[in-house]
Formats: structure tokens, C-alpha cells, sequence
């Protein structure tokens, strides 16, 4: 069996997907440490600063400046494609991780 180096690329990549996914879902449990705090409270201070720390890029690449564009319709189309593929990818782990995850570790 030859395996060549997208083979490698592509492993890493779907490694750190799912690490990184799993580490988004464990931040939503708050410290055993942290009492006073409901968990509600908790879940929206996390959830609104990871909001805005993913809306900033956004926001500036919505905003950028005309001779900042270097990215001609083709190379668009191919890195929408890219992230349509991301997006199911984590609407995939939402789905099948989200409820059994949760659940085995409110136990």
C-alpha cells in the first residue's frame, strides 16, 4: 500500500477537526472550582465571547478595502466549496456527538 503525503495532510487535518470540536463542546462544562456561577451563565459568557472572537474575521474581511481583493471567481468558488465541506463536517459531529457526549458526561 503506497501512501502518499495528502494522504498524511488529510489525516492531520481530520484529527485536529474532531480534537478541536471535542475541546468547543467540553469548554461548555463549567469548573467543578467555579461556584456561584449557574451553568446557564457560564455557557453564555463562553458561548458569546467564542461569538465574537468568530465574527471578528468576518467582519473585517466583509469590510475590507477594494485593492485588498485578490482572489479572482474561480479561486471563490473553490474556497466556498471548502467551506460548505467544513460546515457539514461539523454539523456531522454536532449531531452525533453532541447528545451521547453530553450525556455520558452529565452522569
Amino acid at each position: 500500500m503506497v501512501i502518499n503525503s495528502l494522504d498524511g495532510i488529510n489525516f492531520v487535518a481530520i484529527v485536529g477537526l474532531i480534537a478541536s470540536a471535542l475541546a468547543f463542546e467540553l469548554g461548555f462544562i463549567p469548573p467543578s472550582e467555579l461556584v456561584g456561577v449557574p451553568t446557564v451563565a457560564y455557557q453564555l459568557i463562553v458561548f458569546a465571547i467564542t461569538f465574537g472572537l468568530a465574527i471578528l474575521p468576518i467582519i473585517i474581511y466583509v469590510l475590507r478595502k477594494p485593492h485588498w481583493r485578490t482572489i479572482n471567481d474561480k479561486e471563490r468558488l473553490f474556497h466556498l466549496k471548502y467551506f460548505l465541506w467544513f460546515r457539514k463536517c461539523f454539523e456531522f459531529l454536532y449531531k452525533n456527538l453532541n447528545g451521547p457526549l453530553l450525556s455520558k458526561i452529565q452522569r
